[in-house]
């Protein structure tokens, strides 16, 4: 498996979260297998099939103008 099939099933299982599904590869900004620090503006989450910690930007709810 290369790194790019690795990182669309990481991009489909957190679509598979709710409220995520129309979340970008471009918002997430690191996983790893390792532990992963989340900034401000992002969300941390473990996803067990994979193995992987993942850091995404955090969606604005609806409404919410964009800056």
């Amino acid at each position: 498996m290369g790194l790019h099939n690795l990182e669309a099933m990481i991009l489909r299982e957190l679509r598979t979260l709710p409220g995520l599904s129309k979340l970008r590869q471009k918002d997430i900004m690191v996983w790893s297998t390792s532990e992963v620090k989340a900034h401000e503006g992002e969300t941390l989450v473990r996803l067990d099939d994979l193995g992987v910690n993942v850091a995404y930007l955090t969606p604005k709810p609806k409404g919410e103008a964009s800056r």
